[in-house]
């Protein structure tokens, strides 16, 4: 029976270290999507780079990602979900920046899901493709409900909200730059896509909090994201307020966003917002957590 129990866990300490690996090279691969997207370029070659990033977005999903659903099939997908979720909240996050950017919207989880469904290889042995369903007769997360020739892997709801949020500051990066190139308007339809999304966190109850436990905690995110919703409105604000419709100049408007940049320090992923009392419009500024 101890035998028994000791292949056991040893399969599942093995699968284990698979699945990390896998998890590690998604996340580096949708580190370097995401840089090569906050890369500033010409509408012309932006073109070109939204097709790269696709090309690379689809081989991630036909070998990594293909690999972690492989290696799920007839597991419990869950007791396997903490290893690789960082994976999973940075593929959703280079999607959905690669997503906002090629057609100003939001993908839904719906369609991430479906982007990630297999069909099984010819190779594979028809064990593997047999359907596993749990107690209540419902099919697990990690396995299709198209059939057997089919097979899946799932974004969960929180890793799909992390993932937003996380995308959101890479739209703050963004905003801020275009600032400081003299581009107005792109900030400006920045600054009311982040504010929609973070309505969309309240509406669905996730409030701004401050956890312990940062990684799991939704609240947490809501928290990072309404800091990078005032960093975007304090940018916009400085621009109109220096820029050449408010009686200043080009220059006079660069400066003032590099002055901004240099206000929101970055220490270790924490985004610190400093106000010297100026009124921000819409922002509050008794909501503002001062460093």
């Amino acid at each position: 029976m101890f035998r028994a129990f000791r292949v056991e866990m040893d399969e599942r300490n093995a699968r284990c270290r698979r699945l990390l690996k896998l998890g590690y090279d998604v996340s580096r691969e949708c580190r370097r999507i995401v840089n090569l997207l906050n890369c500033p370029v010409s509408a012309d070659e932006r073109e070109k780079v939204l097709e790269k990033v696709h090309r690379r977005l689809s081989e991630l999903s036909d070998l990594e990602l293909r690999g972690m659903a492989a290696e799920l099939k007839g597991q419990d997908y869950y007791q396997y979900l903490r290893v690789f979720t960082v994976g999973l909240q940075g593929y959703v996050k280079a999607v959905s920046f690669f997503r906002y950017l090629k057609d100003d919207c939001l993908v839904t989880l719906d369609e991430i899901n479906s982007a990630l469904i297999f069909e099984t290889q010819a190779e594979e042995p028809e064990s593997e493709r047999a359907l596993r369903t749990d107690s209540t007769g419902e099919m697990s997360p990690a396995k299709s409900t198209e059939g057997g020739g089919y097979f899946s892997l799932e974004v969960t709801l929180i890793d799909y909200l992390h993932g937003v949020a996380d995308m959101a500051l890479e739209l703050k990066r963004m905003s801020v730059s275009a600032l400081g190139r003299g581009d107005r308007e792109t900030p400006r339809e920045m600054c009311r896509f982040l504010r929609d999304l973070y309505t969309g966190f309240i509406f669905c109850n996730f409030l701004p909090c401050q956890s312990s436990w940062p990684s799991r905690d939704p609240g947490n995110r809501t928290w990072d994201l309404r800091q990078n919703v005032v960093e975007v409105e304090k940018a916009c604000y400085a621009a109109m307020l220096h820029g050449p419709s408010g009686g200043g100049t080009q220059d006079a408007e660069v400066a003032a966003v590099l002055a901004l940049m240099e206000d929101l320090a970055v220490v270790d992923g924490e985004h610190l917002v400093e106000v010297e009392g100026e009124d921000l419009g819409e922002v509050e500024v008794e909501n503002l957590v001062e460093a």
